[in-house]
């Protein structure tokens, strides 16, 4: 599976996907307030920003599965991997606790 194909999985079947949306976001305004005015980003950058947070939570992601499995086996291999070690479970509950400093 690739890091896209990982990150779609990831979109389709974590119910807190949207959640780390949206503190990512929060945080990206936070860090766009302290900056001078003529120098903040527009709503568009900061979710361009928001969303390469979430692309970079997903890699980390596909790397460690990928060291599990030792080779690059199809996408329904990964799937039973992540089914049967509650990989979804787990970063459902990761997400919640991630605070964005």
């Amino acid at each position: 599976m690739t890091k896209q194909e990982l990150t779609d999985y990831l979109e389709k079947n974590l119910s807190n996907h949207t959640v780390f949306l949206s503190n990512a976001l929060d945080y990206q305004q936070e860090k766009n307030k302290r900056r001078p005015n003529k120098k903040r980003w527009t709503e568009e950058k900061m979710e361009r920003a928001a969303y390469k947070m979430w692309l970079d939570f997903s890699g980390n992601v596909h790397e460690k599965i990928k060291v599990e499995i030792k080779k690059d086996p199809s996408v329904s291999e990964w799937s039973e991997f992540i089914d049967k070690n509650e990989m979804l479970d787990s970063l459902n509950d990761a997400i919640v606790e991630i605070e964005f400093v």
